[in-house]
Order: structure tokens, then sequence, then C-alpha cells
């Protein structure tokens, strides 16, 4: 018995070393994004460039859009799309590094509804948010904060990320 014991205090310490051990070689990674994030986000010389809804979406939305592309010496570093729905707004903030997509942002916020049961279109609340750390166009690590339980739209958020990523960037290098 003592032998089994012994075994198995064993077997989770590995389990758990190595489990660590991944997490701290994951570290530097999300480190070196979030870094690059907030030098982006901080950088007031940023060019810009905005396109209205009818120029990005295939159908535009009641509250309308914006897609706003971020240059940095002619290269795209961000674009972030905003579109307005009847029921609240959707904002998703892609970064790229070398032209390649490093980190995406996005977040669904819901329009607050009053006590006689109308919607105050004047407050928002957040329904989802999700921050996605990408490494050589592999996900490496995702926080999600969820407010409303199995939000479909916040999921909807992510199911074309990468495509949409890279039609919003070809869009932004072909009309600078």
């Amino acid at each position: 018995m003592k032998s089994a014991k012994i075994i198995l205090l064993i077997y989770l310490v590995m389990c758990l070393g190595i489990d660590a051990i991944a997490q701290d070689l994951e570290v530097p990674d999300v480190r070196a994004i979030r870094a690059q994030v907030n030098t982006l986000n901080a950088d007031n010389g940023l060019q810009k460039r905005v396109f209205e809804a009818e120029e990005f979406l295939g159908n535009v939305t009641d509250g309308g859009g914006s897609l706003t592309c971020f240059y940095k010496k002619n290269t795209v570093v961000k674009i972030v799309e905003w579109i307005g729905l009847s029921h609240g707004n959707t904002t998703r903030e892609f970064y790229f590094n070398g032209g390649k997509l490093i980190f995406v942002y996005g977040k669904v916020c819901n329009f607050v509804q009053k006590g006689d049961g109308e919607l105050d279109y004047t407050k928002t609340k957040i329904a989802y948010e999700g921050r996605y750390y990408l490494k050589e166009n592999k996900t490496i690590k995702v926080v999600i904060n969820e407010q409303e339980p199995a939000n479909e739209m916040g999921k909807g958020l992510i199911d074309n990320m990468f495509a949409d990523a890279e039609q919003f960037l070809k869009m932004a290098i072909k009309k600078k």
C-alpha cells in the first residue's frame, strides 16, 4: 500500500511538473505578444484609414459599421472592425506583426434593458470578451470572459477570425 502511494505521488509530481514547464514555455510568447499590442495601442503616430460598412460588409447592419486600419511605415499593424446591431455592437481588433496575425481581441456589447423592458440605446454591457494569442497561425492562448452564458454572438466572433483577418488585411493593403 505504501509503494502505491509513493508511485501516485511521483506520478502527480511528474504531471504537475510537466504542466508547469509547458505553461512556462508559453508565457514568453504571450508576454511578447502583449508587449507588441500595448506598444501599438500607445503609438499615436500610426496612420489611419477608415472604411465605412458599405465598403467591407456584404450586408450592412442596421447600426452601421466601420473598419479602421492602422499603418506604421506603410505596413498594416492593426485593424479594428466595429459593427452596430439592433441589440448592441461587436468589436474585433486584429493585430499583425510582419503581415502575420498575432492577436485578436473580440467583444460583444448588448444594450441595457430598462425597467419597462425597452432597450436603453445609450448604455451597453459587455456580454462576451475574448483575447486570442496566436503564433504561426495557431492559437497559443485564449482568455474568455462571458457575462451571458452560451453567448452565440461571442462564439461567432471567432468562427471566421482567420479568414476575416486575411480579407481585411488584403483590403487594407490594396486601398492604403
